[in-house]
């Protein structure tokens, strides 16, 4: 098992499987947004999607000036990688 498949593994051990975290964090954006700018989305913001926004927030705090965390890495490998798997379109699943 490399690094980020143990750091996966410890924190489904808190947070549960990544995938569903991934689903539940859509819902409360989606639920934000809606709040914010008073509109009805068509659907909840997708777990994909969720993983591809997680990994671009990963992506902006490596690029900081403060010290990197030591999983940084491995944490965006593990957003990419959730992402991909919950991808409707690479597993031939409709929209």
């Amino acid at each position: 098992m490399n690094e980020h498949e143990e750091i996966l593994k410890e924190r489904a051990k808190v947070y549960g499987d990544f995938t569903t975290s991934l689903g539940t964090i859509g819902k409360i954006w989606t639920a934000l947004i809606e709040a914010h700018y008073q509109i009805k989305l068509d659907h909840d913001i997708p777990p994909h999607l969720a993983g591809t926004i997680m990994a671009g927030l990963k992506l902006y705090r490596m690029t900081c000036p403060f010290e990197p965390s030591p999983d940084s890495y491995p944490d965006l490998i593990n957003y990419v990688n959730a992402a991909k798997n919950a991808d409707p379109r690479l597993n031939g699943e409709k929209k």
